[in-house]
């Protein structure tokens, strides 16, 4: 479940890249979404669960950041979850960039080849 997203400044995402006029007039957006294991044995080699998850701005697909550090405050690596047992629930984020004038932010997740669950949050 989508918990909220954090949408940042233009001078944040020209900070979290290396090519800083790539991104100008985008922003960094961090979705922060909550997976329980629901059943089945525990997981005990990480979990690439979060790897469905995509934001979209005004109905299109935002530019997911590789190598952003998602370590806000409230953020698991999924990667240092050893053993999830079922029932347990864990926060992973991912960071996307959006144009700084999106009106709203959409947070999807799938499973392999099942419909998207989708989360509307305003881009206030």
């Amino acid at each position: 479940m989508a918990q909220k997203v954090d949408v940042g400044t233009e001078a944040e995402a020209a900070k979290a890249v290396s090519q800083p006029d790539k991104v100008k007039g985008m922003v960094l957006a961090v979705a922060h979404v909550k997976y329980t294991h629901k059943s089945g044995p525990a997981l005990t080699d990480g979990s690439d669960v979060h790897d469905g998850t995509t934001i979209f701005a005004d109905g299109q697909r935002g530019s997911v950041l590789i190598g952003a550090s998602d370590d806000a405050a409230g953020c698991e690596d999924p990667y240092d979850v050893e053993s999830w047992k079922q029932g347990e629930s864990h926060v992973f984020c991912e960071t996307y960039v959006i144009p700084a004038n999106a009106k709203s932010v959409e947070v999807h997740w799938s499973e392999e080849d099942g419909e998207p669950y989708i989360w509307k949050f305003p881009n206030t």
